[in-house]
């Protein structure tokens, strides 16, 4: 679907709009640029694992096929974050252009919402997977398997949810206006 070319959006909304489309892109970026220069940098990661993950220095190897195994363990990860922002960027393109109720806009919404609810789990699991990926290499018994869900987890789970509500909310009321329409 062709957006209209003008905004019929406030002021304040259009602003707003501006505003998120140009963090989401920042963003994008900043997920990309930080993905390369993380897993380039064996003394970033050994830091990652030691204080985040909890490991030991000596059981992780930061060799270079070490670190692209957990590159690739940590893929879905930033794919999703890719994906989730992108939906808000387009979401924000249309209320910048006053289409809040467009369908496609609450399309956007929904899959944005959905994007966050996946994030629980996924971040849980390619956590997991990106410690194993790093310690592959290292004598058996000396692998480390480990996962870690905590409180942020609920939230993006809970926020999720709500985002999914009300975009379901706003397809409903879009649905009502329309058929309200159709009697006049």
């Amino acid at each position: 679907m062709t957006p209209p070319p003008l905004s019929t959006a406030t002021p304040r909304l259009l602003w707003i709009s501006r505003g998120v489309r140009a963090l989401a892109l920042i963003g994008m970026v900043g997920i990309v640029g930080y993905g390369l220069a993380f897993w380039t940098d064996a003394d970033w990661v050994r830091k990652v694992a030691t204080e985040q993950w909890k490991l030991t220095a000596g059981s992780v190897p930061m060799d270079g096929l070490a670190r692209l195994r957990g590159a690739v363990g940590s893929a879905p990860g930033f794919a999703l974050a890719l994906w989730a922002l992108w939906q808000l960027w387009a979401l924000f393109g249309w209320y910048g252009r006053g289409e809040v109720f467009h369908p496609a806009a609450i399309h956007h919404l929904r899959r944005f919402g959905q994007a966050v609810i996946i994030m629980a789990p996924v971040m849980a699991i390619t956590d997991t997977i990106t410690v194993l990926a790093l310690t592959l290499s290292n004598p058996p018994g000396h692998r480390i398997l480990m996962l870690q869900i905590g409180s942020e987890h609920y939230v993006q789970l809970l926020l999720g949810l709500v985002l999914l509500a009300i975009g379901q909310v706003m397809s409903e009321a879009q649905r009502m206006a329309q058929e309200n329409a159709e009697f006049v």
